[in-house]
């Protein structure tokens, strides 16, 4: 039989206090910052790279495999003139600068959550056992 995750955050976490215990554990692991012996701060880039490409339509994230700490943002670029490509770069930088960041408070708000779970999981096992 397989364990139903529920829909919502509400579903698993009491309270914002304890989402936020749970997201700042996260955040640790991720960092390695953790006091726990396994690290997975390799998981989220360390470097981001923007990459104007006249062939994509829409922004998207680019993960290179031969260089896993590094995500690439390649924007659309339409621009001919050398001095309009120039300000659309210098207008669209400080806007995706920041994502890192929000790829790290993702996978931590991931793994919060799976974090939560597992414990469920762990203390029940453990309380079987006894």
């Amino acid at each position: 039989m397989e364990k139903k995750v529920p829909d919502n955050i509400e579903g698993i976490f009491k309270n914002k206090e304890e989402y936020l215990m749970w997201f700042s554990e996260a955040l640790s692991v991720i960092r390695g910052k953790s006091k726990k012996r396994n690290s997975i701060s390799s998981l989220v880039p360390e470097y981001v790279e923007i990459d104007f490409n006249g062939s994509v339509k829409a922004p998207r994230l680019y993960f290179p495999k031969d260089r896993p700490d590094t995500v690439i943002v390649q924007l659309p670029i339409v621009k001919n003139n050398p001095r309009a490509k120039g300000l659309v770069r210098e207008h669209k930088l400080p806007v995706y600068s920041t994502v890192k960041g929000r790829i790290e408070v993702a996978i931590a708000d991931e793994f919060a959550i799976r974090f939560k779970l597992l414990s469920k999981t762990l203390n029940k096992d453990r309380s079987k056992n006894n």
